[in-house]
């Protein structure tokens, strides 16, 4: 049976949010660290994946994924054999090109695939979200965090759920989903008509406080420590459409 939710991927701006990247530097792959929040954005990586033609690879198999609407179970299929011939699969030693050590690593494994799967496709519908929400403010002005219903669902998200607020407001810099890994919540686009006929209210700003709250995370791998919103996984704390277009994320 298939699992997949990303059946209709394949419209213009979300195949250009992945195509877009550009690739991590070979000393930024090691770690998925080594790269953070709004540079995962401009950036194509996975953690271990040190050859380009691995990485090449991977990417090849994601933007298949995302243009055609491929399932989990048709990527799995069709990338494990590669990867093996490539000799990146199972566990295996491996030098860190930061620190010259030698460590036991996990390279490719069913259970790495569907993360690299998971996380790539709903960024890509993410920054192809926000991309089209931009053309379409002046007719639907508002967002409304959707936490998906499921039983994987985060208590950690739980008190961003039903959030209503307009297109451009801060808070999406920071809370556009996925708001971490395997995240299944969604910003849906909103009209005025709609928030009539559904009673909905735009969110308080009081509330907006509280929600926006951080807490420091450490990074031991570069020594920086980062303020992170509560409930967000570090690293995702980042709007994937705008970060697109952050110099800073370069």
């Amino acid at each position: 049976m298939s699992t997949t939710v990303f059946e209709a991927l394949s419209d213009e701006e979300t195949i250009a949010a992945f195509r877009e990247k550009g690739y991590a530097a070979a000393l930024d792959r090691f770690s998925y660290r080594d790269i953070w929040a709004r540079m995962h954005a401009r950036r194509f990586t996975v953690a271990k994946a040190l050859s380009d033609d691995v990485l090449g690879a991977i990417r090849k198999a994601v933007d298949e994924a995302i243009a055609e609407g491929v399932t989990y179970e048709t990527f799995l299929k069709k990338l494990e054999p590669v990867l093996k011939d490539l000799g990146w699969w199972g566990r295996d030693t491996m030098i860190d090109p930061r620190t010259g050590l030698t460590e036991e690593v996990q390279l490719g494994s069913a259970r790495r695939l569907r993360i690299i799967y998971d996380t790539n496709l709903r960024s890509a519908r993410a920054a192809g979200r926000w991309e089209r929400a931009q053309r379409n403010k002046a007719l639907m002005p508002y967002f409304q965090y959707i936490q998906v219903d499921r039983p994987s669902k985060r208590d950690a998200h739980k008190p961003f759920d039903g959030i209503v607020l307009p297109v451009d407001h801060p808070l999406w810099k920071t809370h556009w989903p996925p708001n971490g890994w395997q995240c299944g919540c969604y910003a849906r686009q909103v009209s005025k008509a709609r928030m009539r006929r559904e009673t909905l209210e735009v969110t308080p700003e009081d509330r907006v406080d509280e929600i926006s709250e951080t807490r420091a995370v450490h990074d031991k791998r570069n020594g920086v420590t980062r303020q992170v919103p509560k409930g967000i996984d570090p690293s995702f704390e980042h709007n994937a459409g705008l970060s697109r277009y952050d110099p800073d994320a370069a």
